[in-house]
């Protein structure tokens, strides 16, 4: 929702934070280095609804979190 607020920008897929990461966004070009934030990602978890996919963009770990949890977002266009 806070991504749909401005024409164009949307949550990113986990696959999208992914790449992010291996693109070099963890070298202090989108996230300062030692940050260890998780980023909420679009992809909700197959295996339980309840859980979305979340990617610490500072070691490119990718961690099923619960939707009612808060967290840092990165909307991309």
């Amino acid at each position: 929702q806070l991504c749909s607020d401005h024409t164009g920008w949307y949550l990113p897929r986990q696959k999208q934070l992914m790449q992010a990461y291996i693109d070099g966004s963890y070298g202090g070009n989108l996230e300062p280095s030692g940050a260890h934030r998780y980023y909420w990602s679009a992809t909700t978890r197959s295996s339980d609804t309840t859980n979305a996919w979340t990617t610490n963009l500072s070691n490119g770990y990718t961690y099923p979190n619960a939707k009612t949890n808060t967290g840092s977002i990165r909307c991309v266009r």
